[in-house]
């Protein structure tokens, strides 16, 4: 968690990750039409279908809160994840996706079957911008970075590998020339969930 106070506005930056059991036959969709049921079916969210790691995904934007917030919903090898991050300043008010925020999925994507974050990425070759790509650690994790530059909005990614399990990052929109004026947000939320990182051995 990081605060910030810019121009006289503070908000906290929060992000959680979620592990909620096994989907019990639920696929994406329908785990988040449950939550949304369960948890705000009174209040007037933006729903729409997205990608986290190659995995199909729902995005839930608009949650109440002290702050906007935006939460991913994803079943993926029969278990059901949540995640996300969205806050800061109005980038552009896009007249099909809404008020557009500096963003940030973090996601389980299941085994990794021996693969190297290089590996793993390479079933997306075609869709990222090849000279973007970066091998790091994070979390004392071997990953690589990257960036997705197909629209609506580019974003920066990351692919790591801890304990034989890959997780991916997705923060966006990460667009230097388009969106000058967002970087430095966009950037605080990466820098600040990536630096936090910690993966542990399984204890059970």
């Amino acid at each position: 968690m990081v605060n910030i106070d810019r121009e006289q506005q503070f908000a906290e930056v929060r992000l959680t990750v979620a592990f909620n059991g096994p989907a019990g036959g639920l696929d994406t969709q329908a785990y988040a039409d449950m939550w949304q049921s369960l948890y705000v079916a009174d209040v007037d969210v933006q729903t729409e279908p997205a990608t986290v790691g190659g995995q199909p995904a729902v995005l839930i934007s608009e949650l109440p809160g002290m702050l906007p917030e935006q939460s991913a919903f994803v079943v993926a090898n029969g278990m059901k994840y949540r995640s996300g991050f969205v806050g800061g300043p109005v980038i552009v008010d896009d007249p099909d996706f809404g008020p557009i925020r500096a963003s940030l999925v973090f996601a389980s994507a299941g085994p990794a079957q021996d693969q190297t974050p290089r590996q793993a990425l390479e079933s997306r070759l075609e869709f990222i911008d090849s000279d973007s790509i970066q091998d790091t650690t994070i979390g004392g994790a071997p990953a690589v970075i990257f960036v997705d530059p197909r629209e609506p909005y580019a974003s920066r990614q990351a692919m790591i590998i801890a304990n034989d399990q890959l997780y991916t990052i997705v923060n966006q929109p990460y667009d230097p020339q388009t969106y000058p004026e967002a970087l430095a947000d966009v950037d605080l939320v990466w820098e600040t969930v990536v630096d936090s990182v910690a993966f542990f051995e399984p204890w059970r």
